[in-house]
C-alpha cells in the first residue's frame, strides 16, 4: 500500500467486505464480531440494508457507495431478475452485476477507506465473490492493502487435473488416468459455457475500465486465484482431491452457529423434542437463501414424507412465505421461516437441504447426513463433495422428486455408515474457529511486514 504507517493500535486495521445479502452478510459478521473480540480495529463497508446489524459486531460501518438496497442493484432490476425463468440469462444477468456491474462502487469505497485509514500493515478480508482490489491488482492505479484474504463460502472453484468442471455434477475419477479424462472436458468446459464465458467478459471489461492493464483469468477460477490468500469456510476433508491447489489456500471452519438468525424457537419445539423422545426420526428440510420456488425441494420432499408416523419433519422455508402453501403442509410435518442451526441440528436425524454450503458446512459441524439437490450457484459441486465424502446423497436436478428424496432418507436411516461418517467429521470441525484461525494468519503477515520494513 502507497502511504504511511499510523501505528495507533499493536494490530493492523482490518476491512472488511461482503456481497450485501444476508446469506453472505451473516458469515462475515460473524468473522468480524470474533476480530473485534481478538482487539483489532475492524471498518465493514456495508449498505443501508443492514447497518445495525454490522454495528453489532462491534466494527465501523462504512457505506458502499451507490448503495441502493441489497446487492446494491436497482429495485427496478432485482425485480426484473425475480421475474426471469430459470436459465443461463437469469444466471448471467445475476453474475454480470454482482461480480462486474456493482465492483466498481466496491472498488471506490476500498479505494477511499485505504486513504483513509492511510496504515501500510492494512489488511483486507472480504467475501471471495468481491474482486474491489481486483484492477488493482491486475495493474491498475490505486492503493493496495498489505494481504487481501478472500473468505470462500463456496467449493474451492478453478482448474484442477483431478476433477471435472466446476458444478459438472460428476464425481471425479480416481484411477491413473484421471488427469487424461478431466482435461479435455474442463477445456470444453472454458471454450463454451455459455454463463462463464458471458461473466468472463463483463467482468474483464469492468477491470479494464478500472485501469486494469493485465486481463484477470476466468470466472470462476479468478474467485480463487485474484486474492493473496482464499480462506475457505469448511476443513480440508470437506473438498475433493486436488495436489494441484494452488498455494495459498487456508482453510479455517465454520462458525459455531449461524449470524442473523433470530433465536426465538417455534411454537412446535416442544413438540419436536417430545417426537424424538418417543422414538421418531426427526427430518429437517431446508432452502437455501436463493431458493424462491417452493416446488423446487420443499413440496416434493413434504409429499414424499407424508403420512409416516416414525418421522417428524422441520421444514424450514427461509426465502418463503410458509403461510402461503401451509394448506400444502402434511400432518408429519411443521414449519417456521428459520430455526437458528446450532440449535436445531443437534436434534436431526437426517437434513433435506438444497445444497447450501453454509448450510452443508452447519449440518457436518453437527454430525447430521443430508440428501441435497440443486443445480444453481455452486450446488451440484457441493452435492459431489458430500457423495465424495459418503456424507450424504445428491441428486442433480433442479426440482426434486418426492419418490427420490423418501427413498434417500430411508437409505441413510437405514445404513449407520453415513451418520458415522458425518459424526466423524463432526469432531474433525472442533478443531477449527475461523476467527481464531484469522487471526494466526494476521499475525504471521504482520511479522513478515514488520521484518520486511526494518
Amino acid at each position: 500500500m502507497n502511504g504511511g504507517t499510523n501505528k495507533t493500535s499493536t494490530y493492523p486495521p482490518i476491512i472488511l467486505a461482503s456481497l450485501p445479502h444476508w446469506s453472505h452478510l451473516e458469515k462475515l459478521s460473524l468473522i468480524a464480531e470474533g476480530l473485534v473480540k481478538k482487539g483489532y480495529s475492524v471498518t465493514f463497508l456495508g449498505t443501508p440494508d443492514f447497518e445495525d446489524k454490522i454495528r453489532v459486531t462491534g466494527a465501523t460501518y462504512e457505506e458502499i457507495d451507490n448503495t441502493c438496497g441489497m446487492f446494491i442493484c436497482p429495485p427496478e432490476r432485482m425485480q426484473r431478475w425475480l421475474e426471469m425463468p430459470n436459465s443461463d440469462e437469469k444466471e448471467i444477468e445475476a453474475y454480470s452485476y454482482m461480480f462486474a456491474d456493482a465492483n466498481s462502487d466496491y472498488h471506490r469505497t476500498l479505494q477511499r477507506t485505504l486513504r483513509r485509514l492511510n496504515d501500510a500493515r492494512t489488511i483486507f478480508i472480504h467475501d471471495a465473490s468481491i474482486f474491489a482490489l481486483g484492477p488493482v491488482q491486475r495493474g491498475g492505479p490505486g492503493l493496495r492493502p498489505h494481504t487481501d484474504i478472500a473468505i470462500g463460502i463456496i467449493p474451492i472453484p478453478g482448474f484442477s487435473n483431478y476433477t471435472y468442471p466446476y458444478r459438472d455434477g460428476r464425481l471425479p475419477e480416481t484411477g491413473p488416468n484421471a488427469p487424461e479424462i478431466h482435461w479435455p472436458e474442463w477445456q470444453k468446459w472454458y471454450k463454451a459455457h455459455p454463463v462463464l464465458n458471458a461473466v468472463t467478459k463483463a467482468i474483464r471489461q469492468n477491470f479494464k475500465d478500472l485501469g486494469a492493464t493485465i486481463e484477470p483469468s476466468v470466472f470462476p477460477d479468478i474467485i480463487n486465484d485474484l486474492p493473496d490468500l482464499y480462506c475457505p469456510l469448511t476443513v480440508p476433508q470437506f473438498e475433493l482431491d486436488r495436489p494441484d491447489i494452488r498455494p495459498g489456500v487456508e482453510f479455517i471452519g465454520v462458525p459455531e452457529k449461524p449470524g442473523f438468525v433470530d433465536r426465538t424457537l417455534p411454537e412446535w419445539w416442544e413438540e419436536m423434542l417430545q417426537a424424538k423422545a418417543d422414538g421418531k426420526k426427526i427430518i429437517a428440510v431446508s432452502t437455501s437463501s436463493l431458493d424462491y420456488i417452493v416446488d423446487f425441494l420443499m413440496m416434493p420432499a413434504l409429499e414424499g414424507l407424508k403420512d409416516r408416523e416414525d418421522l417428524f419433519i422441520a421444514a424450514m422455508f427461509v426465502s418463503n412465505d410458509p403461510e402461503v402453501v401451509k394448506d400444502r403442509i402434511a400432518s408429519n410435518a411443521r414449519y417456521a421461516r428459520t430455526i437458528p442451526m446450532d440449535l436445531l441440528l443437534p436434534h436431526v436425524d437426517v437434513l433435506v437441504t438444497s445444497a447450501g454450503y453454509g448450510t452443508i458446512q452447519h449440518a457436518l459441524r453437527h454430525g447430521v447426513p443430508m440428501v441435497s439437490t440443486g443445480l444453481e450457484q455452486d450446488k451440484p459441486q457441493t452435492g459431489v463433495i458430500m457423495e465424495v465424502r459418503k456424507v450424504g446423497i445428491y441428486h442433480n436436478v433442479l426440482q426434486a422428486d418426492k419418490d427420490q428424496i423418501r427413498e434417500s432418507v430411508d437409505k441413510i436411516l437405514n445404513n449407520p455408515n453415513y451418520k458415522e461418517t458425518a459424526e466423524k467429521f463432526k469432531e474433525i470441525y472442533k478443531n477449527y474457529s475461523p476467527a481464531e484461525r484469522l487471526h494466526e494468519i494476521i499475525q504471521q503477515r504482520t511479522r513478515e511486514f514488520e521484518e520486511y520494513t526494518l
